[in-house]
């Protein structure tokens, strides 16, 4: 009730909920028909029924109106037509008999009071029930949504096939030594291979890497492709095993209410003089919508377990498949961005001022560390592999100081994936300070910040002046998504002679992965 208070009583004014309350127009007719004027019953159902319909139409004119606006506009509105139903009524069908003749007919019985309260009670659970009914319905599409996001994640993942990662690679390889080749037939002055090797980064590693990155899961396109399938039905409310005892505090209370309130109408009908039968009529029909509003309320909660449910396994399905893309695209597409314009640009450093003799051999040097990374950049290699190639590549480059916390050799050792996540922030961190600051000296400490993460900080005397792939601000670049992916969370500061990356990688617990795995 709470819930569907502060939404804004959403559903109060559909025709569900006047049709939850038409049994009781027959009730009106009975009633009145117990008064001192020779009119038939179903002459009073008549304008009963004719005085109920424009209560009707007005809400329907109203709920487009207020559909819109605040949650508390539409629940003070809604709530206001919704008791004024029932007196609009009885005042209504007197009004009706007025015009067709019936003496005296403004001549309202105390009882008719009673009539209007019930009424309303009857219309905020028609309310209740047929929010509820369309909450159940659209968690039940949602859960579908999910469903589909899974099972469209699997598909994902059975497409990353081997062929299409060695087609990948000879593109890649293909790339680098054409572009290594043009480099190297410049003549030999080392300030134009350095640009031809900053070129490279710019005109074809990043671009490439980026490519490689888009091709990756596109959640949405795959959940249309099998949205397709059926929303799954609800079970009927009269075959769930509900318990009614376990049902929200106020739902409770309002059928309590509805119950209570159709005692009194009962024994109101029963002193008027319209029978057993009618008597009984608002108290057996009151119990059924009770016992219905509570199996629906149950319903619908469970369905939102389910919805939650259905989250958590898409979540879980989609962390897995990221991790299959990251073993072949995505962690080639990384090495790309990463290991490679790093090797490259660390090239660029060190090729200033070599003679043409050195300077053949660096250039020899960087095309068999490039193949040999793209040969084994989308294997499942152990993580201190990558992670003594990163400090190797940049030791020679910058004034490189490692701080490593030895505890995190077993914490990583059971998760290589978040080992390797921990080479990737690192690494792009480090990329950046060069590429976009020009740091000459870099510094990186790690330590286990508690039993599940790992911090990693990278302190580098950069000066960023192009920011526009610069992690730090945040943009929808490949280094922007690709610390997204790896870091739990993640921030770069300006400090007065430099930056500083600060990053978190979450260690998975569970995953008793051996370290030599």
């Amino acid at each position: 009730m709470d819930r569907w208070w502060r939404a804004g009583l959403p559903a109060g004014l559909s025709l569900r909920t006047f049709g939850v309350a038409v049994p009781l127009v027959f009730f009106a007719a009975a009633l009145l028909s117990t008064q001192p004027h020779d009119v038939s019953w179903f002459a009073w159902f008549f304008y009963a029924a004719s005085a109920f319909l424009v209560v009707v139409v007005t809400a329907q004119v109203i709920r487009p109106r207020i559909r819109g606006r605040s949650a508390s506009l539409r629940r003070w509105v809604t709530t206001g037509v919704l008791l004024l139903a029932g007196p609009l009524t009885i005042l209504g069908a007197l009004a009706i008999a007025d015009l067709a003749g019936v003496p005296d007919p403004d001549r309202v019985d105390p009882a008719f009071i009673v009539l209007s309260v019930f009424l309303a009670v009857w219309l905020v659970t028609g309310g209740r029930l047929s929010s509820s009914l369309e909450e159940d319905a659209e968690d039940r599409e949602r859960i579908l949504v999910e469903l589909a996001r899974e099972k469209a994640l699997a598909l994902e993942s059975a497409r990353l096939v081997e062929v299409d990662r060695e087609r990948l690679l000879e593109d890649v390889r293909r790339m680098v030594t054409d572009r290594l080749v043009a480099t190297h037939g410049d003549g030999g002055n080392p300030e134009d291979a350095s640009a031809h090797l900053r070129a490279l980064v710019d005109e074809a590693v990043r671009p490439l890497s980026h490519e490689l990155r888009d091709a990756q899961v596109r959640e949405e396109e795959l959940v249309d492709q099998v949205a397709t399938m059926r929303v799954p039905g609800p079970t009927p409310l009269w075959f769930q095993p509900n318990r009614i005892a376990d049902v929200d505090p106020s739902d409770g209370a309002l059928a309590a209410g509805l119950i209570g309130a159709s005692a009194v109408a009962a024994l109101t009908a029963w002193f008027m003089g319209a029978g057993v039968v009618w008597a009984a009529v608002p108290v057996v029909y009151s119990v059924t919508l009770a016992i219905i509003v509570l199996r629906a309320n149950a319903r619908a909660r469970r369905t939102r377990d389910e919805l939650a449910q259905a989250f958590d396994a898409a979540d879980r399905a989609s962390a897995l498949v990221r991790q299959d893309a990251w073993v072949t695209r995505r962690r080639l597409a990384n090495t790309m961005h990463g290991e490679i314009q790093g090797r490259i640009l660390a090239s660029a450093l060190r090729i200033r001022g070599m003679g043409p003799e050195e300077e053949a051999q660096e250039l020899a040097s960087l095309s068999g560390d490039l193949h040999r990374v793209l040969d084994a950049g989308t294997s499942s290699d152990d993580w201190h592999l990558a992670w003594d190639r990163l400090i190797e590549m940049w030791e020679f480059s910058l004034n490189l100081q490692v701080e490593w916390d030895e505890r995190a050799d077993d914490l990583l050792g059971r998760d290589p994936v978040a080992g390797a996540a921990l080479v990737a922030a690192a690494g792009e961190a480090i990329t950046n300070a060069v590429r976009h600051g020009h740091a000459t000296r870099a510094g990186i400490a790690v330590t286990v910040q508690d039993g599940d993460s790992i911090a990693v900080s990278v302190t580098d005397d950069g000066r960023i002046t192009d920011q526009s792939g610069s992690a730090g601000e945040g943009s929808p670049g490949m280094g922007t998504a690709t610390l997204d992916a790896v870091c739990l969370r993640w921030a770069l500061t300006q400090l007065d002679d430099g930056h500083r990356f600060d990053g978190v990688i979450l260690v998975r617990q569970q995953n008793r992965v051996p370290a030599d795995a």
